[in-house]
């Protein structure tokens, strides 16, 4: 009986297997996208250069992402790249069915990202990417399409010293007036897959110069950032290592050609694929000043030995920090004449000013946040004592 049973046991055996294989999906039909990069100026090859192509997000998605809904699809491909040949040709293959972005991308060369208005919020990844081209695939076919790059403008210039010398290694940025660019206000995610980031910073070399290139018609500022800070010190307590700066760190923004102030800055307009190269920085310190201070209890006259406080100027362009010493005192270097708001943030008299973390302070006292005008004129400001009033213990602290 056993015997006549042996074909019905591999008949259902068969059967199962046969299911199995009927619920694998066979892999999505898929397309090969072929074109030429050339550069527009020049109408010649663009020899090894980046092909991306993005995946366009059907409608559905975009109104969700911009209504900052959870959006959730099966695992699929939506990044592609490709490199160019000597010829300037590429060939994309296994490009799943659809539409796609297609980009070409170089260093110094503009993406085709769509600009929008500073005030103008009623905008998605489509609004940014309708001037980028679009490939649609056909399964089992071949989509051609070509692409030019087109050569963005540059700005560049040294970042000096009122005695000439350079500084080195400084940190510069380019600001669009009016706000981000069009590529940064893109979704992360598209700026890696277009392997751009649109950040505007760079570091002079050991001459001072910097460069911005690939930049989009536009009217931008351009400044620096030089820092002043104490350091900081590393500590060992036998099991694990911290750190903390010894003050606060210091930052001085200037503007080219030579301004603390924004409003005061020159502006530099790229409107093709201008070269302007002399947006030099030049960092006059010595017409700064400094303000000091010191905070004091106003019930005993003691001073306090631990705080924030801040400067701030009347056209709220820029906030300098500073740590309050064991001594009471604090400290602003570097400040431009005009009129400022000092703003005590945190003050405390403490156990150990200098315990490394926020857990391992102990407080006594702590104090009433205050504020106080001054004026900055020609000469450094030395203000008088600022009275701060205790805070009343809550009733459920410990006595």
């Amino acid at each position: 009986m056993g015997l006549h049973r042996l074909p019905l046991v591999f008949l259902v055996l068969a059967c199962a297997a046969w299911a199995q294989q009927a619920q694998v999906a066979p892999p999505p039909a898929a397309g090969v996208v072929t074109g030429h990069v050339v550069f527009a100026d020049t109408q010649r090859p663009a020899r090894f250069a980046l092909v991306t192509l993005v995946r366009v997000p059907d409608k559905a998605t975009l109104d969700a992402d911009m209504n900052g809904e959870v959006v959730k699809h099966a695992p699929s491909v939506v990044i592609l790249n490709g490199t160019t040949g000597l010829d300037g040709s590429f060939t994309v293959a296994d490009v799943p069915a659809g539409d796609w972005y297609a980009v070409a991308n170089m260093q110094g060369y503009v993406l085709p990202i769509a600009k929008v208005g500073e005030d103008d919020e009623d905008y998605n990844d489509a609004t940014l990417m309708r001037e980028v081209p679009v490939v649609h695939v056909t399964a089992n076919r071949s989509s051609d399409i070509d692409l030019a790059l087109h050569r963005g403008g540059a700005i560049a210039g040294r970042l000096e010293f009122e005695d000439g010398s350079p500084v080195v290694g400084g940190t510069v940025r380019i600001d669009p007036v009016e706000g981000k660019s069009g590529a940064g206000r893109l979704r992360l995610q598209y700026m890696e897959a277009l392997n751009r980031y649109d950040t505007g910073t760079t570091q002079t070399d050991d001459q001072g110069r910097f460069r911005f290139a690939g930049l989009a018609p536009d009217k931008y500022l351009v400044s620096a950032n030089v820092f002043t800070g104490n350091g900081w010190r590393l500590m060992f307590d036998g099991e694990r290592m911290t750190h903390g700066y010894v003050g606060r760190q210091g930052i001085v923004t200037v503007y080219a050609p030579e301004t603390f102030r924004h409003k005061d800055a020159k502006v530099y307009e790229i409107k093709g694929d201008e070269q302007i190269g002399d947006a030099d920085i030049r960092v006059a310190l010595s017409g700064l000043h400094t303000v000091t201070g010191r905070l004091v209890g106003k019930e005993d006259g003691q001073p306090l030995n631990w705080g924030d406080v801040g400067l701030e100027p009347d056209d709220k362009e820029f906030v300098r920090n500073a740590s309050v010493q064991a001594d009471g005192t604090y400290r602003f270097e570097y400040v431009p004449p005009g009129t400022y708001t000092v703003t005590v943030r945190t003050a405390a008299t403490v156990v150990d000013p200098k315990a490394p973390n926020y857990d391992a302070r102990e407080y006594l006292r702590r104090f009433v946040v205050a504020k106080v005008s001054v004026v900055v004129g020609q000469h450094d400001v030395r203000m008088d004592d600022l009275l701060l009033v205790a805070e009343k213990p809550d009733k459920d602290d410990p006595p």
